[in-house]
C-alpha cells in the first residue's frame, strides 16, 4: 500500500514539474531566439462538425514573448457575431521559469465592435486581451 502511495505521489510530482518545464523560455533553442522578438511554440486548431448546421472550433496558441516588440505576436483576440459564439476563453501567463503568473478569464477581455464608424450596423464583435507585462521573456497560452 505504501509503495502504491509513493508511486502515485511521484507520478503527480513529475507530471507537475514537466508541465512547468514545458513553458520555460530559457529552454528555447538559441537558433529560435537570436534576432527574434517572439517564438510561436504552438498554433493549433481543431474543427469538429457534428451536424450540417453545427461546427465547433477549438484553438490553442502558445507564444513566448522575448522583448517589447514581440507583444504584438501574442494576438489574443477572438472575432464573433450572431452565428459564431465564444465559449471558454482564457489566457495563462507564465514567467521565464515556466511558473504561472496569472490566469485571465473571459470576463477580463475587452469586448468591442469590430467595425469602423462608416458602417451603420453590424453584429461583428471582437474580444481582445489588453495586458502588458514588463518582465521579459514570458509565455502566453491562449
Amino acid at each position: 500500500m505504501r509503495l502504491l502511495f509513493i508511486l502515485s505521489f511521484l507520478l503527480f510530482y513529475f507530471t507537475g514539474t514537466s508541465q512547468e518545464a514545458q513553458y520555460q523560455s530559457l529552454l528555447l533553442d538559441k537558433s529560435l531566439t537570436d534576432n527574434s522578438n517572439a517564438v510561436v511554440r504552438l498554433n493549433q486548431m481543431e474543427i469538429e462538425i457534428p451536424s450540417i448546421r453545427e461546427m465547433t472550433i477549438r484553438s490553442r496558441r502558445i507564444v513566448t514573448v522575448l522583448n517589447k516588440k514581440g507583444k504584438k505576436h501574442v494576438n489574443a483576440q477572438v472575432w464573433y457575431d450572431k452565428g459564431r459564439k465564444v465559449k471558454n476563453l482564457s489566457v495563462i501567463i507564465y514567467n521565464s521559469a515556466g511558473k504561472e503568473i496569472r490566469k485571465i478569464k473571459e470576463k477580463d477581455f475587452i469586448d468591442v465592435s469590430s467595425v469602423d464608424g462608416g458602417t451603420l450596423y453590424s453584429d461583428s464583435r471582437v474580444k481582445y486581451l489588453s495586458y502588458t507585462l514588463t518582465q521579459y521573456p514570458y509565455t502566453v497560452e491562449f
